[in-house]
């Protein structure tokens, strides 16, 4: 576990919550949440806070490895996960708000003057594809094994190897996958594939089952419906998506 913990202890009216500070974790993925100046920011971050501002409730957020991360909520070690998709394994152990705060659609990126190379799903046998290890994309590709994927743990890594010529094709989620391409310097060397699967995949404020937060789950989905009417993350969102 990295070292670094951004608090947030905020004054409420709910005494009850205000008793307990849950620890919410999350990984470095910008721009939801990155480290900057030993500080961890992002939109994510800038959400959770927020949720912690209208309910009352106190949270600190810290940063894991998401396979660590994983296993810490499992186990409650960890009250919640500040972003994260659904898939029926994590549902075991995860709790998800009825609202998600943001919706994600999964592309398919290739160098300059290759994207007619992934035209269908039916391409993909062909080529492989670079994925991020635990990450959920759409199905059939999360669990079709007829497709070779070559996996890394950050999107970084990927950017990379697409680079060198190591993978032909990686995925990653549209807009946050652009925003790395953009911040690294691959913006001229990157197009997206012609394919696109055309989903959502909706993104959760998550909460361990093993969790006294879980309790919480109907107040926090109040409290990310109002943000989403208010325009708020919207606006969260602008400052880190220019």
């Amino acid at each position: 576990m990295k070292l670094i913990v951004l608090a947030y202890l905020l004054s409420t009216f709910f005494s009850s919550v205000h008793a307990k500070t849950y620890t919410v974790g999350l990984v470095d993925w910008p721009p939801f949440a990155y480290v900057d100046n030993q500080s961890i920011r992002g939109i994510s971050v800038e959400i959770v806070q927020e949720v912690s501002k209208r309910t009352g409730i106190t949270i600190k957020i810290v940063e894991f490895p998401w396979a660590r991360l994983m296993v810490l909520l499992e186990g409650g070690k960890v009250d919640g996960i500040a972003f994260v998709a659904k898939n029926k394994e994590r549902e075991r152990y995860i709790l998800y708000p009825e609202e998600p705060y943001y919706t994600l659609t999964t592309v398919f990126y290739v160098r300059k003057g290759d994207r007619d190379q992934v035209q269908t799903y039916n391409d993909l046998y062909r080529l492989g594809v670079g994925v991020v290890r635990g990450s959920e994309y759409f199905d059939p590709f999360n669990n079709d094994p007829k497709i070779t994927k070559t996996e890394v743990v950050k999107e970084i890594q990927l950017l990379q190897m697409l680079d060198k010529g190591r993978v032909g094709v990686i995925v990653g989620t549209h807009p946050q996958v652009e925003a790395q391409i953009a911040q690294h310097g691959f913006t001229e060397k990157f197009e997206q594939a012609v394919y696109h699967p055309g989903n959502d995949a909706q993104i959760y404020f998550g909460l361990s089952r093993k969790s006294a937060l879980a309790s919480y789950e109907s107040r926090i989905t109040e409290a990310i419906r109002a943000m989403k009417k208010d325009g708020l993350i919207q606006k969260i969102s602008k400052k880190y998506l220019k």
